[in-house]
């Protein structure tokens, strides 16, 4: 269902946190050619606009016109330093398989970080994989109303942390046996860290992402808060909602967050 898609987009336009200095994004929809594109935007609400509008083109899969355009996209207009993403959301087969994985590899060349989401029965794996840029970043759902379903964990896979650059290095040391455990850089120095309960360490994109069955003691934790401090003011914070991943929260007047209680304390004035 093609309207489902167009709810899909609109969704992850929240998810990235959309915004002037923030994330930008840009939609490309492809069959024979490319039958729709849309430049990358701070704004979230055309970016809704031109999703609600997307049409359903049936002339076929040419899957390489699509990433050529997200390509010539990124090239018109990229920031130095800012990390680019690229998700391929496909519900068949490339009609030229070789030259896709060809544009594929050409945007990993270029710095994009690549994810493939096959939707339905006629996607296949290999292909998916191809494109994207490691296999973990490939997806595969049975249809778009499950993809509806996933979109936390996609949207969290894409863009870790709002987006930010993680400050997050996997060591070589072990620590395979704790799917929460990984090696946190600060400063000069390694530490050994905790993805939250629900979350596991993925190294190909160097930050926690959402894993329901990832729910083992890590370290020396005291009881379980599933609430953290939001990066724009002391009185926000974000919580962690099963099923829908960080929900903003406000504390009541006069209160702001504490990560030492995990909830929202009255503050001192002078």
């Amino acid at each position: 269902d093609f309207q489902t898609l167009r709810t899909s987009i609109s969704r992850i336009v929240d998810g990235f946190h959309i915004g002037s200095g923030e994330t930008r994004m840009g939609i490309i929809v492809y069959s024979k050619g490319v039958a729709f594109s849309v430049p990358l935007s701070y704004d979230p609400v055309y970016l809704k606009d031109q999703a609600s509008i997307m049409p359903h083109p049936r002339e076929g899969t040419n899957t390489h016109l699509g990433i050529e355009e997200m390509i010539d996209m990124f090239k018109k207009d990229k920031r130095d330093g800012v990390p680019m993403a690229g998700v391929v959301v496909t519900d068949g087969i490339s009609k030229e398989k070789e030259k896709t994985l060809l544009q594929s590899r050409l945007a990993r060349d270029l710095g994009i970080n690549m994810f493939s989401v096959g939707v339905g029965r006629y996607t296949e794996e290999e292909e998916l994989r191809g494109i994207a840029s490691n296999p973990d970043q490939a997806i595969k759902v049975e249809s778009f109303d499950e993809l509806l379903k996933i979109l936390s964990k996609l949207v969290q896979l894409v863009c870790p942390n709002k987006c930010m650059m993680p400050g997050v290095i996997a060591y070589p040391n072990d620590v395979s046996k704790n799917c929460r455990l990984y090696w946190k850089c600060e400063g000069e120095e390694s530490k050994l860290t905790c993805c939250p309960r629900g979350f596991s360490f993925s190294a190909p994109v160097q930050s926690c992402i959402p894993d329901p069955k990832c729910v083992e003691p890590c370290g020396d934790e005291g009881p379980i808060c599933n609430k953290r401090p939001s990066v724009y003011q002391p009185t926000i914070y974000e919580e962690l909602i099963e099923g829908y991943g960080w929900v903003q929260r406000s504390c009541p007047p006069g209160t702001a967050y504490d990560r030492v209680t995990c909830g929202c304390t009255i503050t001192q004035t002078p």
